[in-house]
């Protein structure tokens, strides 16, 4: 006996799935029955279609009614509106910071969303050009302090004075903007 896999039919096994009429799926076995012949290949979609549609409805516990599947509808409808109400809330508040933060007259009526992006934009590029302009421009770095001073130094770099966090300007990362977080 051969073995079987799930997609090939067995021994007086009908090879739609379905239940036949006529000699060919009672006597199985021959290759000559598990052929599609015109007939069979006219009812088995409609008839996989229906089982399938049957299965479906036995998966659920029981039909709901139309007054639960409306309540259900509007209470998901519910949901997603205060999530997007929450996400505009939070999204209104960070630019309201940033406007805060950006350099303008008090006089200037208040920046839209997107000029307000715009401006943090371009400030920002020129922040960093002007960073960048400076490190280029410094002098020769300082020479490194006589012997008797870099064993007296708490800090880093050997210098005289504690260690202290950049600003907040020149942080890298999700620490240069902790309010945010």
């Amino acid at each position: 006996m051969a073995p079987q896999s799930d997609r090939s039919p067995g021994e007086g096994q009908p090879y739609f799935g379905g239940a036949e009429d006529g000699p060919s799926a009672a006597g199985g076995g021959s290759a000559g029955s598990r052929g599609p012949s015109p007939g069979r290949t006219a009812l088995a979609p409609r008839e996989a279609a229906a089982r399938r549609k049957g299965k479906a409805r036995r998966g659920r516990s029981k039909a709901r009614s139309e007054g639960l599947l409306s309540k259900q509808k509007r209470s998901r409808r519910m949901k997603a509106n205060d999530r997007e109400r929450n996400r505009m809330h939070h999204l209104n508040s960070a630019l309201d910071a940033l406007r805060s933060v950006l350099p303008t007259f008090p006089d200037d009526a208040k920046l839209t969303k997107i000029e307000t992006l715009r401006f943090a934009h371009n400030y920002i590029w020129a922040l960093t050009q002007s960073l960048r302009l400076a490190e280029q421009g410094l002098p020769e770095p300082p020479p490194p302090p006589p012997p008797a001073a870099a064993t007296a130094s708490p800090g880093p770099w050997d210098s005289p004075c504690p260690a202290a966090p950049p600003p907040a300007a020149l942080r890298r990362g999700p620490a240069a903007f902790p309010a945010f977080l």
